[in-house]
């Protein structure tokens, strides 16, 4: 009885290595190699603060603000995807899987993901009315491209 446990838990392991090497080999020649980029920038001016040409997705991407009065625009291959300040985003967050927004600690922070694009991706940045100086940029960026 213990043989028979042995041989048929040693086929359980060589059946699933056979399916690893399959599935490694069939991504190998099935897809083409991805690659991914993170960018982190602090202390942010107001304007265009990603702008990616080529295609992928962008698999995230945070703002990071001390102020609520802003607003961020996403243009897709030339096409506005979504525009609005902070509080549209917040207000739509908890109905979207691909948009979160919330206050923590002071900061408001806007975070968006899974955004598909073919020719170029835009997010711009502008500080709402009044601000200027340190006031008038995002803290903290961060964005996690994966590009085909």
């Amino acid at each position: 009885m213990d043989n028979e446990l042995l041989t048929m838990a040693m086929s359980v392991v060589m059946a699933e290595e056979i399916a690893r090497r399959i599935a490694k080999q069939s991504r190998a020649v099935g897809e083409p190699k991805r690659k991914m980029k993170v960018i982190r920038v602090r202390d942010v001016e107001p304007g265009n603060v990603l702008d990616v040409p080529g295609s992928g997705v962008l698999r995230e991407f945070v703002a990071v603000s001390g102020t609520n009065n802003f607003l961020l625009d996403v243009i897709v291959d030339g096409e506005l995807l979504t525009s609005g300040d902070f509080n549209w985003y917040r207000s739509i967050s908890e109905f979207s899987d691909w948009i979160d927004a919330f206050e923590s600690d002071g900061s408001f922070v806007v975070r968006l993901s899974d955004i598909d694009f073919s020719e170029r991706l835009l997010v711009r940045y502008q500080p709402g009315s009044g601000l200027t100086g340190r006031q008038a940029r995002l803290s903290d960026m961060l964005a996690k491209i994966e590009f085909y």
